[in-house]
């Protein structure tokens, strides 16, 4: 976090996300005019840098913010797990019928 970047559009939420942060610039990667756009702002995006967009950055992408989204994914996968569990042994002592 910190170091703006020059990003393709369309990949996940990452237009929203560096706009919304002014981190960067998000350019169609098959447009030479939006890439030599990019080129010429290149003094403006390295000024995009440092503590302030690392602030700005934190409650959206920080460690903190990361291991609370895994922990998330990981607690509903798990929830899968024992359902599946749950509903396999519901079978066995049905004798496989539902």
């Amino acid at each position: 976090m910190g170091i703006p970047s020059i990003n393709s559009r369309g990949i996940g939420d990452v237009d929203q996300l560096v706009e919304a942060l002014a981190a960067g610039v998000v350019i169609d990667p098959t447009r030479d005019d939006e890439q030599a756009a990019a080129v010429e702002r290149l003094d403006e995006v390295i000024a995009m840098s440092g503590g302030g967009l690392r602030e700005r950055s934190r409650p959206h992408l920080g460690l903190e913010v990361a291991l609370s989204r895994y922990q998330s994914v990981y607690e509903v996968l798990e929830g899968s797990v024992d359902d599946n569990a749950r509903e396999s042994e519901s079978s066995d002592r049905l004798g496989g019928l539902h």
